[in-house]
């Protein structure tokens, strides 16, 4: 069996156990959420797999479903970041606030 690197990476999100996929397109990874509902009737996935309308909205998705306990995903291209950095700076506060204060957390 073949696979392109975006085919395993859904692959490996899928049977890995992830229930809440988002992201952005833009090459080179626009190809794992199209696989991943490719694959979510082949291997009886119950989750959410959608596109968001940029990058910073599918991480604070992602992110809020995390915070639900939901082990949540999210793709796109390495520039996509830039446009994601405030919610992705600001989460690793809120973990680290969660962890070490006495908050909860994992």
């Amino acid at each position: 069996m073949y696979l392109s690197g975006n085919e395993a990476i859904a692959y490996g999100l899928i049977v890995g156990g992830v229930r809440f996929l988002t992201g952005y397109p833009g090459t080179p990874s626009s190809e794992i959420l199209p696989t991943a509902q490719k694959l979510k009737l082949r291997y009886g996935f119950k989750g959410f797999i959608d596109w968001a309308i940029n990058e910073k909205v599918a991480l604070e998705m992602a992110f809020s479903a995390s915070l639900c306990g939901i082990k949540s995903a999210i793709t796109m291209k390495q520039v996509g970041l830039n446009v994601a950095m405030d919610p992705f700076v600001n989460s690793a506060y809120y973990r680290a606030f969660r962890r070490f204060c006495g908050c909860g957390g994992r």
